[in-house]
Formats: C-alpha cells, structure tokens, sequence
C-alpha cells in the first residue's frame, strides 16, 4: 500500500472511533511465566491498527535508508491499566531470517542395531513370562 492510501485509513479509524472508550491491554497470562495475552475491544484494536499503519507508512516513505529514529507509541492513553507497556516501536528494514532445514536423517547400523535389541529384549521377556507361568502351573498342579 502507498503512504497515501496508509494515511487515509488512518484518517478514516481516528475519526470514527471513540477514543475515551478504546481498551488494549497486555497482560501476563495466570500460570504462565513471560506468557502475555492481549485484553482489547473494538475500538482499542483499530486504534492500535492505526499506530501500526501510521509506523508503516514511514517505513514505506523511506524507502531503503535505514530508520533512525524510534516511533512513539499510544498517544491514546488506552493502555494505562496494563501490566505491560509498549513504549515505541523501532522500525528496520531487515527481513525475517529465513528457517534452517534440518538434514535428512541417515539410518546408520547403531539405529538398526536399537530396533532389534528392543524387539530382542521384548521376546526374552515375554519368554521367560510363559516359562515363568509354566512353572507356577506346575507348583500349583
């Protein structure tokens, strides 16, 4: 999307929310140690889109000069009562790592080795089991 484009809907989600009723919240989540949801409603979302958009719009402006400065964030007070704070949002340029494929596993003679030792052991199992019965039944009979 184009700065312009950015900046109209912006324009349009400040003028049609109500900003003394608009509510987002982080919060840590019980049970959970650095586990943190977020409490909003309607309006709090779409202000909080808004600031996202209008950060978004600046790096689209910039086009490929590394960003300088921080951008400040909720002028709206919504998130006086939360536990956690947003305090600005640094814009960059780089891009997510790509993910690292993990290397195809080559079956080797150690796990061909483990799987006929774990089907050995169950056999030497179940026959001292039936030999062990054998045996009671020929105490009791």
């Amino acid at each position: 999307m184009k700065k312009e484009e950015l900046e109209e809907i912006g324009s349009r989600i400040e003028s049609e929310v109500s900003i003394d009723s608009a509510l987002f919240e982080f919060h840590y989540s019980d049970g959970y140690e650095d586990a943190i949801y977020i409490k909003a409603n309607r309006d709090g979302l779409q202000l909080f889109a808004m600031e996202l958009l209008k950060v978004s719009a600046t790096l689209s402006q910039s086009g490929s000069d590394p960003i300088e400065k921080t951008i400040s964030f909720d002028d709206y007070g919504m998130m006086e009562h939360s536990q956690v704070s947003i305090l600005y949002i640094e814009p960059t340029l780089q891009e997510k790592p790509k993910a690292i494929e993990p290397l195809p596993h080559k079956k080797s003679w150690k796990d061909s080795f483990a799987q006929f030792g774990c089907i050995g052991v169950v056999i030497i199992f179940a026959l001292s089991a039936i030999v062990g019965f054998i045996s009671i039944l020929g105490w009791l009979f």
